[in-house]
């Protein structure tokens, strides 16, 4: 880590962010039938974006955390898409991407109570609240939710110029990353199952729940 109390900051913005792009991207979506103000609001989703994207890959780089800096990178990206043609269907689609940002707001959430509690009283319990809530909330918008989407809509969509061979190349890019995260997850929750640091009943009930909804 390059500096932990920019590390802070950064959290503190990167939560405020998630929470934003989350409720811009909502807004969209109960907006189809208006395109003036999905356009707008998409632009207020670009605006954000970039400021908050250039700013964090700065301290990727500085972290020499590279695979965040491509994540960023590849965000621009596909931002960029709908900044140029602005076409409905292709907006509603980056804003239920950004919906799957619900589950960012919960590791920042916990980085931030961690930081917090090496100065002052966090009660452990709030940590495993928002952790257990991270890694619910991630199997379920970044692997459940968000992988089919993104697969369904890259192949069916008429992507203009070069762009249909770029922004389903760095889709699968995003696809691999969140594959390579959940792994990450799933090897962190299977170590901590002794010291039960994870409330791995609680997923497993909230899995079970889900799987049932899906038959």
């Amino acid at each position: 880590m390059y500096n932990e109390k920019l590390d802070f900051i950064h959290n503190i913005y990167g939560f405020l962010f998630c929470v934003y792009m989350f409720f811009l991207s909502m807004t969209i979506l109960f907006n189809q039938n208006n395109l003036e103000y999905m356009g707008s609001t998409y632009l207020s989703v670009c605006k954000h974006s970039y400021i908050y994207f250039t700013i964090s890959s700065g301290i990727n780089y500085l972290d020499k955390n590279n695979i965040f800096l491509l994540h960023h990178i590849i965000c621009m990206v596909i931002l960029f898409y709908g900044y140029l043609y602005m076409e409905p269907e292709y907006l509603i689609w980056v804003s239920k991407t950004f919906l799957a940002e619900f589950s960012t707001i919960f590791l920042s959430l916990s980085k931030i109570l961690r930081y917090v509690k090496k100065n002052s009283y966090v009660p452990d319990n709030l940590i495993t609240f928002s952790d257990n809530f991270f890694v619910i909330s991630y199997f379920s918008v970044r692997v459940m939710y968000l992988l089919p989407l993104c697969l369904l809509f890259i192949i069916n969509y008429r992507f203009r110029n070069i762009f249909g061979l770029v922004i389903p190349l760095v889709s699968i890019v995003m696809i691999g990353m969140n594959l390579y995260w959940t792994f990450l997850i799933y090897k962190k929750v299977t170590k901590n199952i002794d010291n039960d640091k994870f409330n791995l009943k609680s997923i497993k009930k909230y899995i079970d729940k889900y799987t049932k909804m899906i038959k």
